[in-house]
């Protein structure tokens, strides 16, 4: 398992800073990505396509993705955009 700690708003620069983290991170033999999201205040659409994109390499790859200590209002929006169904959002 991989940990991986976002921190601040995951608006346009943020997603940036999340793709070059989550680029460099080596996923061989790995079962699963945790990403803590427990400084995270706020996160935009760019931050949301960046998370689509990485579910979607890490499927590929049979990893699992989960998302831990998001607020309750990120939380909220995850599962209204029914991410949920996606990833594991704690």
């Amino acid at each position: 398992m991989i940990r991986l700690i976002a921190d601040g708003d995951v608006d346009n620069e943020g997603a940036e800073a999340l793709k070059a983290s989550i680029t460099g991170l080596a996923l061989s033999g790995k079962t699963a990505v945790v990403l803590d999201f427990r400084g995270v205040g706020y996160i935009g659409s760019a931050g949301l396509g960046k998370l689509l994109l990485f579910y979607k390499r890490l499927s590929s790859e049979r990893i699992q993705m989960r998302i831990e200590s998001a607020s309750p209002a990120i939380k909220g929006l995850l599962r209204e955009l029914r991410l949920d169904t996606l990833f594991t959002i704690t």
